[in-house]
């Protein structure tokens, strides 16, 4: 049982940390550097690592095995999150010194989002435990429809937000630095900065749905469910600048993250007759992705 103490210290580094992310060291707009952004990478990394021994101190060994697992499935399966930021970015004409103020609030609305899904989902788990069954068929399709789903032109003008946002708000049609809202003919409405924001936000509840599931498989401890995706997605913005123009170039992360999905669905399915540990999974995972990034270089020098 995690005490409250731990529930609120974290949320309490979490506000801090994004405090100084947003006002501090991102407070004027820039075009963030490659060594900028690696550096933040390598930064978040070196703290959820930091945060694993914290866990197997106040918690216990298993715990932090089960974060340190869960934090690097989701750290695999947001790489999905980049192509989508990358549509996103692209379909709003979103000059590049805007692009990572919005990344960082669009992630605070993710933060959110995914803090409703994770708790419900506890409670779910908690009341049934069926539907765990349920969760890893879920995972299964979505890995297979992964494989086999043909590649399709991706549009923004059918994406529901956008449309109950251009309608019932009103956006205008163009930016105005990082404001959220513009006076238009008299009317307050929506720049085209917050539809961005607002759509980075709610896109990541998509992925979630695939992605708190495989975490659950790892561990039914919501703590540890929702500081390994927290974690995951507070690093996710420098990764995103790291490595979004060079993601295009590496043909089978889309096979991993089917198999790794697959994988996790099957671990859920057959954990009343076989149960597969934690750190064999975490070494599944890894190899999984090690290989599909060495077959892309490969692929991609013949």
């Amino acid at each position: 049982m995690v005490s409250l103490y731990t529930w609120f210290g974290f949320l309490v580094f979490v506000i801090i940390a994004l405090a100084l992310d947003l006002g501090v060291f991102n407070k004027k707009d820039h075009i963030p550097s490659l060594k900028e952004s690696l550096f933040w990478t390598i930064l978040w990394t070196l703290l959820a690592i930091a945060f694993k021994f914290f866990t197997d101190s106040h918690i216990g060994k298993q715990a932090g095995s089960e974060f340190l697992t869960g934090y690097l499935l989701e750290r695999i399966l947001s790489i999905d999150n980049i192509f989508v930021f990358v549509l996103i970015f692209s379909y709003f004409k979103t000059p590049e010194y805007l692009q990572q103020r919005a990344l960082i609030i669009g992630i605070i609305v993710a933060i959110f989002l995914r803090a409703i899904f994770i708790f419900a989902g506890a409670s779910l788990v908690q009341s049934f435990a069926w539907i765990l069954y349920i969760f890893g068929a879920f995972l299964v399709y979505t890995g297979a429809k992964i494989i086999f789903a043909k590649e399709e032109e991706h549009s923004l003008d059918t994406n529901p937000v956008v449309k109950f946002c251009r309608k019932n708000f009103g956006v205008s049609d163009e930016y105005h630095g990082h404001a959220l809202t513009v006076l238009q003919n008299g009317k307050r409405v929506l720049t085209m900065f917050t539809l961005t924001v607002i759509t980075i936000g709610t896109s990541d509840v998509i992925f979630a749905i695939d992605s708190i599931p495989a975490v659950f498989a790892i561990t039914q401890n919501t703590y540890i469910v929702f500081t390994a995706n927290v974690f995951s997605v507070l690093g996710l913005r420098a990764i995103f600048f790291l490595i979004a123009n060079i993601l295009h170039r590496f043909y089978y992360l889309k096979h991993a993250l089917s198999i790794i999905l697959a994988f996790i669905g099957v671990k859920m399915l057959i954990v009343d007759f076989y149960h597969i540990y934690t750190s064999h999974s975490l070494i599944f995972i890894v190899c999984v992705f090690v290989i599909a990034i060495l077959a892309s270089v490969l692929r991609r020098g013949r």
